[in-house]
């Protein structure tokens, strides 16, 4: 649930500008502890010395691979889809098929390692008692067959699952390019048997 944003400053506006909104949450909360709001209200931070790691790796990097990201997959299935039809209706070869799929299986590859360490590495830390309460309360990796769970999750998760996460990103870029600053709220009601939750 989303959670009114803190004013820290007593004079926001040099940090946000006026007439500004965005939706406070996980990354927005994050920044703030930097300065106030998200990427596009904190454009002036990118690479200045005054904001250290934040400005100089941070949130270039949310650039680049959070608000950008999207964009460039999107590109690269559509151009992949036009070369595809122009070869057959052109009887042209624009593709090295050869090199396509190596470049896919590596990406896929690429993908499923990081998500497989990722697994490995939270396992690893709850068997050596490095996991905190909170960490054991949102995971389980109290025996193998949750490890295997995991682990096929990690895998699957780069072939549709991600195409679909595709499709809410673009649709949360639209929106904030439309200036929609209002957030989808629902009600929480944990894991009780036998309840739904119920959206408002």
């Amino acid at each position: 649930m989303s959670a009114p944003c803190p004013v820290i400053d007593d004079d926001p506006v040099e940090y946000v500008g006026r007439n500004v909104g965005t939706v406070c949450e996980d990354m927005g909360i994050v920044v703030r502890l930097h300065r106030f709001e998200s990427l596009r209200y904190h454009r002036a931070m990118l690479c200045r010395r005054t904001f250290g790691r934040i400005g100089w790796f941070a949130l270039p990097t949310f650039w680049i691979f959070e608000y950008f990201g999207p964009l460039v997959e999107l590109c690269g299935y559509v151009l992949m889809l036009f070369l595809v039809a122009a070869e057959r209706l052109l009887g042209y070869r624009f593709l090295d098929y050869d090199y396509l799929w190596a470049f896919l299986l590596a990406s896929l590859g690429y993908g499923m390692l990081v998500n497989v360490l990722a697994v490995l590495v939270g396992a690893w830390r709850f068997r050596l008692g490095l996991a905190d309460q909170l960490q054991r309360g949102l995971v389980s990796f109290s025996g193998r067959r949750d490890v295997l769970v995991l682990l096929l999750y990690a895998v699957l998760e780069n072939v549709g699952y991600r195409q679909l996460t595709l499709y809410w990103r673009m649709r949360g870029l639209w929106d904030a390019w439309r200036g929609k600053t209002g957030w989808e709220k629902f009600a929480r009601v944990g894991f009780r048997e036998g309840t739904a939750p119920a959206h408002g």
